[in-house]
């Protein structure tokens, strides 16, 4: 007879499943709500009604970042590292 199949085991595995579902969604849904906010209008954002998903859904912020010379000079630099490493 297996661990798993005993009262005792079934115990475990539930509140094993409960609580590493709840670690995981610790750390996943602050990323989550990081990418709705830079998909949502500015003025979503500033008024404080983004949550898990994007209002407004909008390109702005990711246009603002690719159109500066320090993001790209930022990524080569990146890249060299990356190749020289």
């Amino acid at each position: 007879m297996s661990q798993t199949s005993t009262m005792g085991g079934k115990i475990f595995r539930f509140f094993n499943v409960i609580i590493l579902t709840l670690a995981s969604a610790a750390c996943i849904l602050p990323f989550i709500h990081i990418v709705a906010l830079s998909f949502s209008s500015n003025s979503a954002v500033m008024a404080g009604n983004v949550r898990l998903w994007p209002v407004n859904f909008s390109w702005e912020a990711y246009q603002y970042v690719l159109e500066r010379e320090a993001f790209w000079r930022a990524f080569a630099i990146t890249l060299e590292r990356v190749v020289i490493g």
